[in-house]
């Protein structure tokens, strides 16, 4: 599986995913580079097609054909992926419990939840639907403790951290974790910080 370079031509895109056309590389491929199948990606491959013959054009010709089939399919596995996580939103914010169903569901907060989470919590930020934003920032903070219940403790207390705002916020979580602060902990956090860097 390989990306395009950035500085890579559409002609060097389009050879790149010929080449592994019907090979295991494809679909992996196809996501690499998907952000660089735009629509000047397919008129440069439809001007490439229109100037080609023989064995060339029918190459590109089933490039561009395979390339539309597997697209279609990655939009519709996107769409029955944000189906599925507006309905597990629905149904979440039906519990009584936000906490307890958000523990109970863990498993199932994917990208796609996250996304549809984020775009339910804005509709109702611009339609000025304080009950809905609240229940909303509701879920969000019960799928976001949920996740961290997960966490090994050291990763809970980095996660915690990277969260507030201030010094004396920080000061704070870490009076509250002093015992968490071994020497286990510092190299941990170090490389937190490097990472965010």
């Amino acid at each position: 599986p390989q990306a395009a370079p950035p500085e890579a031509s559409y002609d060097q895109v389009a050879d790149l995913l010929l080449g592994s056309l019907g090979g295991d590389a494809w679909r992996t491929n196809v996501a690499l580079n998907y952000e660089r199948l735009d629509y000047g990606f397919f008129q440069r491959l439809t001007a490439r097609i229109d100037s080609a013959a023989g064995e060339q054009r029918e190459k590109l010709t089933a490039l561009r054909t395979a390339l539309l089939q597997e697209l279609d399919e990655m939009r519709n596995a996107s769409q029955r992926a944000q189906d599925e996580a507006a309905l597990l939103i629905m149904q979440l914010l039906e519990a009584d419990d936000l906490a307890a169903v958000a523990e109970e569901h863990v498993g199932e907060f994917d990208e796609a939840f996250f996304t549809v989470l984020q775009r339910y919590l804005r509709a109702a930020q611009q339609k000025g639907d304080t009950r809905r934003v609240e229940r909303l920032q509701g879920l969000m903070l019960a799928v976001r403790n949920a996740i961290e219940a997960q966490l090994p403790p050291a990763l809970r207390l980095l996660t915690r951290l990277s969260r507030t705002t201030s010094l004396e916020e920080s000061n704070r979580v870490l009076e509250e974790h002093r015992g968490l602060l071994a020497e286990a902990f510092i190299p941990q956090f170090e490389a937190y910080v490097e990472s965010a860097r």
